[in-house]
């Protein structure tokens, strides 16, 4: 494989284009937890540094004692501080954060309500960040004294001896390697008696962040003459050494390692050592791209588009037009399951790269992206990069700099890649833009959506949103006028949507039916089979059972840290904590009143994938949840086998409910209907009717047709009803009536501050003190609020959780009371960061729990 300079790399292209600004100060965002609203800071900025620095570099800046990354962020002629410290050190000369991108992270800062710094961090692949670190060594002239150092200390210093005798193993370690192995909580002062005693040496040092992956590999060091002269010399007197000669001959161009090269030539490492001592071949370091599409069917293959039907092309002419105009817009495509809203992504980005431009596809989980890299991958080749959790931190980087230097113009991926590094952007597609995986859970708390609409804004780009079942406020939006409106109202083909038949549990169970599959369900399955077809069964539940209860007490088995109640998995025979990941033995007796009467209640994915094995035992099946894809590249691996026919039944929670398009599928079986309706959120009827109809789109996409059971207890629900019917027009109308009435979005706003902490008494001292700011400052109640009150999730992780929601038809009115009461909270000494009593604002919140 050819290498390649880091320059080339992560790209110099573009840097002309970055404008050089003056001034002998800066300020840095600096990269650390401090309580500064926006964590910037001025510096002056070394005179042999001004010519080289940007805005958006990154510099190393003294702070608190400490040495810390940080992010220039603009530049001034004069600064009110005194005195000011200098810029260390410029760590890059091409800006990380292009100026558009640090608009955005302003934009988000105020929009969300936190520091500048907490969404640069969103831009730059995490692995990229430098962290102080202390570095802990044993004394250079300690060696022949260690055993009796360690006697002595073992005897009357415990904590000191744990430290020298993990030293004495690794020479040397890091702070935290003695917080986890020598079970110090705080190493600080041992560490100190034993540099006062010259036992240890201790040093402050950045950890080495990801960078490109080098590999030695064995080149030629004299021309093809010259090699072919020394052949001639070589074959009777060292074969070996005539082999490898002849080897890089034959395959110049390609990069091998000594390793390598013994292995195919057979023959070991030191016949190459011998060629480079002569100075016949020589080593050196080449970078080698970690190519996460590595595994891809269709890497490198490019395919001819299909013909688009006349409902594509009218959308593809609304779309053509703004991007040629070079206009921001928002289109909205809503096209049933099956329509073909892919092929309408993929045409354009073509249109986009046409104009010379670069585009961004979004998908909302990582179980989709392998089939829509594919597809990506399959008309643009080498010009997609991909981006998103999946990778490994030294994948992320390459992709982040392969984006970053222009090498290629399409990025796929999940919700952090709305920050892929383009500088030339014009087109920003989501995909299943409904769902709630596109809202970022920890700060900076964004919606994906939002953020996408304002790059377009600030990049003249086009953002084009997909979804069968998209969100009320898109649509509402869209009805108004503010977004433009494409539809796709029929299948490829004119195939037929799924027929859609509810089957009412509570007549089962009256019935005498206890099984969790309904007798038309095990039909369907045991025809499905029959006839060498395939079959998709969804539960959003992962585990074996939901609950484990104590039939004497009632008490069911909770989690020790969070206030939930622990799965059974079946795999582990353990219960698990799906929140904070404990995991305990069942236990043969109630821990509260000691009796055996324990029994288990409800059903998870790996009971279904159980109780299709012992009804049709020869079935193949698969199971698609967290648990089953946890080590990477599962996604991929699951789904291909399911698409090559290697199995009859793909088991699985919401990974397996939207995006999949599979030609073998004719049967979905939805397990429980009812596990989204009773959430305490006022979208829970929106969810259900999007999740129905997405799991009830993978059926019938082939020319078997297909057919859908959803099992549920309530058969009446308008969303369920509507699902039934493949109707979103009149599950909208229902749903756009109720929000209008309680004055839900689209009709109000909601933001959210949750405070948690160890204590539970200062937790609740906390949100109360902040409970009565908000009343006194919100006095004319034009802003609804709610608590403050123990959350639906009162403990979670060991902390403490208590929170308010805020309700208010205007957002200004609800940001002013929201700000307000930022204030109260750090006049309190809450903070948003590490503490004991720590707050966040969620904007929009898609979950109360």
């Amino acid at each position: 494989m050819a290498g390649r300079r880091e320059g080339e790399r992560c790209g110099q292209a573009g840097l002309e284009r970055v404008k050089v600004l003056s001034g002998e100060f800066v300020s840095v965002a600096v990269d650390v937890s401090v309580g500064s609203s926006d964590g910037c800071f001025d510096y002056r900025m070394p005179k042999e540094m001004r010519e080289r620095a940007r805005v958006g570099a990154r510099v190393l800046v003294p702070f608190g004692g400490r040495r810390v990354e940080g992010y220039i962020t603009g530049f001034k002629d004069r600064t009110a501080v005194a005195p000011v410290k200098d810029v260390e050190a410029l760590l890059e000369e091409r800006p990380v954060v292009t100026p558009s991108l640090l608009e955005l992270a302003r934009w988000m800062a105020d929009r969300y309500c936190c520091r500048l710094i907490d969404c640069l961090r969103s831009l730059v692949p995490a692995g990229t960040r430098r962290r102080l670190q202390k570095r802990v060594r044993l004394a250079p002239d300690l060696k022949p004294g260690l055993e009796r150092i360690l006697g002595e200390l073992k005897a009357g210093a415990p904590k000191q001896y744990e430290v020298m005798a993990l030293l004495a193993r690794n020479r040397e370690v890091t702070a935290n390697t003695l917080k986890q192995k020598a079970g110090l909580a705080n190493p600080g002062p041992v560490l100190q008696a034993l540099v006062k005693k010259g036992y240890i040496t201790v040093e402050q040092g950045f950890t080495t962040p990801v960078g490109p992956r080098q590999r030695r590999v064995v080149c030629l060091a004299v021309d093809a003459g010259a090699v072919t002269k020394e052949l001639s010399f070589l074959e009777t007197r060292a074969p070996k050494q005539a082999a490898v000669l002849r080897f890089l001959l034959e395959t110049r161009g390609l990069d091998y390692t000594q390793e390598e090269i013994a292995r195919l030539v057979q023959t070991s490492s030191s016949t190459v050592r011998v060629l480079a001592r002569k100075g016949l071949v020589r080593l050196e370091n080449r970078v080698e791209e970690r190519d996460p599409l590595r595994d891809i069917d269709a890497h490198g293959r490019s395919t001819k588009p299909p013909v688009p039907t006349q409902d594509q092309r009218n959308v593809l002419e609304l779309i053509r037009k703004k991007i040629l105009a070079r206009e921001t817009a928002t289109v909205l495509l809503h096209g049933v399951t099956g329509s073909g809203k892919t092929e309408v992504y993929l045409s354009a980005v073509e249109l986009v790269l046409e104009q010379g431009r670069q585009a961004i596809v979004l998908v909302p989980e990582i179980a989709l992206t392998p089939q829509t890299i594919r597809r990506f991958v399959e008309r643009f080749g080498r010009q997609v990069a991909v981006l998103h959790s999946g990778l490994s931190p030294g994948e992320r980087y390459d992709e982040w700099c392969k984006i970053r230097s222009g090498r290629v113009k399409v990025v796929v991926g999940a919700r952090s890649a709305v920050f892929a590094p383009f500088d030339n952007l014009g087109l920003i597609v989501i995909d299943e833009e409904h769902e709630n995986t596109y809202k970022q859970e920890t700060t900076p708390r964004y919606q994906t959506q939002e953020v996408a609409l304002k790059r377009a804004a600030l990049e003249n780009g086009l953002v084009l949103l997909g979804s069968a079942t998209p969100s009320v406020e898109t649509y509402y939006r869209a009805l108004k006028g503010d977004y433009l409106l494409g539809t796709l109202p029929r299948r490829i083909n004119s195939r037929p949507l799924p027929e859609v038949e509810v089957v009412d549990m509570r007549e089962e169970l009256r019935r005498g039916n206890r099984s969790i599959f309904s007798r038309r369900l095990q039909n369907e399955i045991g025809h499905c089979l029959n006839n060498g077809e395939q079959a998709i069964l969804f539960l959003n539940r992962r585990g074996y059972t939901t609950f484990v209860l104590c039939r004497e007490c009632g008490q069911a088995l909770r989690c020790h840290r969070c206030d939930v109640s622990l799965t059974y998995h079946r795999q582990s025979l353990s219960l698990h904590c799906h929140y904070c990941g404990a995991s305990r033995p069942v236990p043969e007796t109630c821990p509260k009143c000691g009796s055996r009467y324990i029994r288990h209640f409800g059903a998870g994915t790996q009971r279904v994938v159980e109780e299709v094995k012992r009804r049709w035992p020869s079935a193949r099946v698969l199971r698609m949840d967290v648990d089953s894809t946890a080590a990477k590249g599962s996604h991929r691996q699951i789904l291909e086998q399911f698409e090559k026919g290697r199995a009859d039944i793909l088991v699985g929670t919401q990974m397996v409910a939207k995006g999949l398009d599979i030609g073998g599928v004719t049967l979905v079986g939805v397990v429980a209907a009812d596990t989204t309706l009773h959430l305490p959120h006022f979208r829970a009827g929106e969810r259900t009717f999007q999740l129905l109809t997405q799991v009830a789109g993978r059926a019938g996409r082939g020319p078997g047709g297909g057919k859908v059971i959803i099992q549920t207890y309530n058969p009446d629900h308008y969303a369920v009803a509507a699902a039934r019917e493949h109707d979103y027009e009149s599950f909208y109308r229902t749903e756009i009536e109720i929000r209008r009435e309680l004055g839900y979005p689209p009709f109000g706003h909601l933001a959210r501050f949750v405070i948690s902490g160890r204590d539970q008494a200062g937790v609740r001292r906390l949100a109360q003190a902040l409970g009565a700011a908000l009343e006194d400052a919100g006095r004319d109640g034009a802003v609804e609020i709610y608590g403050p009150g123990p959350a639906p999730l009162s403990r979670l992780k060991g902390r403490y959780r208590w929170h308010l929601v805020l309700k208010g038809p205007r957002e200004d009115e609800l940001r002013h009371l929201v700000l307000a009461g930022v204030g109260s909270l750090q006049a309190q000494g809450g903070g948003p960061g590490p503490g004991e009593v720590t707050y966040y604002i969620d904007f929009a919140p898609t979950s109360l729990l």
